[in-house]
C-alpha cells in the first residue's frame, strides 16, 4: 500500500510542477509579444470597452491609457461600405481599473479622411517590426497601437513622454483626432 501512495504522490508532484504554456491573450493576436502584466492591464481595458481581438480585414486600434484619466479606444476598420471609426471612452482610469463605457460613438470616414489616414499610416511605419518605447519617467501615459491586415499583425507600445517623438505617435494623434478626442488628457 505504501508503494501505491508513493507512486501517486510522485505522479501528483509531476502534474503540479509542470507549468502549462501561457494561454494566448484573448484580446491580442497569438503573434503579440506582450508580458503577463501588460496582457492583464490592456485586456482589462479592452474587455471593459467590449473589444476583443483585432483581426480580419485591415484595421487599426489605438488604446490611449493616461495614468489618471479615462482610457480612450479608437478603432478604424475597413468594411465593404468604407472605413468605420468607433470611439470608446471608459469611466475608469487608464492606469487602474477601467470602469464602464462612459461614451461610445461611431461614424464613417470621409474620402479625405481615408486619404489622410493612409498617408499617416505610411509615415508611421506601422507595418515594420513591433516597436516598444520604454519610459524615461516614473509615470506617464501609455499608447498601444495595433494594426492588422490579412497575413500581418503589429503591436506597438509607446510609454511616457519618450514615445511622443516616435513616428507612431503621429498615427496615435491622428486616430485620436479622427475619433473626436481633441484633448486626450481630458
Amino acid at each position: 500500500m505504501t508503494g501505491l501512495f508513493t507512486g501517486l504522490a510522485a505522479a501528483l508532484l509531476v502534474v503540479l510542477t509542470q507549468t502549462p504554456p501561457p494561454p494566448t491573450p484573448p484580446c491580442f493576436s497569438p503573434d503579440a509579444q506582450i508580458s503577463d502584466f501588460e496582457t492583464r492591464w490592456f485586456c482589462g481595458q479592452l474587455a471593459a470597452a467590449g473589444k476583443g481581438r483585432l483581426e480580419g480585414t485591415t484595421a487599426y486600434r489605438l488604446v490611449y491609457l493616461p495614468s489618471f484619466r479615462p482610457a480612450k479606444i479608437i478603432e478604424i476598420r475597413q468594411e465593404r461600405s468604407g472605413w468605420m471609426l468607433q470611439t470608446t471612452i471608459l469611466s475608469g482610469i487608464g492606469g487602474g481599473p477601467p470602469g464602464d463605457i462612459r461614451e461610445r460613438r461611431q461614424r464613417w470616414l470621409t474620402p479625405d479622411e481615408v486619404i489622410d489616414l493612409e498617408g499617416t499610416v505610411k509615415r508611421s511605419k506601422v507595418w515594420l517590426q513591433d516597436v516598444r518605447v520604454q519610459p524615461n519617467v516614473v509615470d506617464g501615459s501609455t499608447l498601444l497601437v495595433e494594426a492588422v491586415q490579412p497575413g500581418s499583425y503589429r503591436l506597438h507600445v509607446l510609454s511616457g513622454l519618450t514615445g511622443r517623438a516616435h513616428p507612431l505617435a503621429e498615427l496615435g494623434q491622428r486616430l485620436l483626432a479622427m475619433g473626436g478626442i481633441d484633448d486626450p488628457e481630458g
